[in-house]
């Protein structure tokens, strides 16, 4: 989690794309309404939207669903989507 804030520090917290596991509290509670429990790592994301992470897309597989929530947090189960 230190490295990846570094990594973010090096690009001036801005970056195309996200591509994670799962997604940041917030955005996983908006998908889920209210239902998901935070864990470490959906806070850590969180934290780093709260300290100005910059970004055009987010991706993440975890949640088995093709959906859009937020209209920058993308889930891909089945979809695919071309990023370059």
């Amino acid at each position: 989690m230190q490295a990846g804030v570094r990594a973010l520090e090096a690009v001036n917290w801005e970056v195309d794309y996200v591509i994670t596991h799962c997604l940041p509290h917030d955005a996983a509670a908006v998908l889920s309404g209210c239902t998901f429990y935070p864990d470490r790592l959906t806070l850590y994301f969180n934290d780093l939207l709260h300290r100005g992470l910059r970004f055009e897309r987010w991706y993440c597989g975890h949640y088995h669903t093709d959906r859009t929530v937020m209209g920058k947090f993308h889930m891909l189960y089945e979809r695919i989507e071309r990023l370059i």
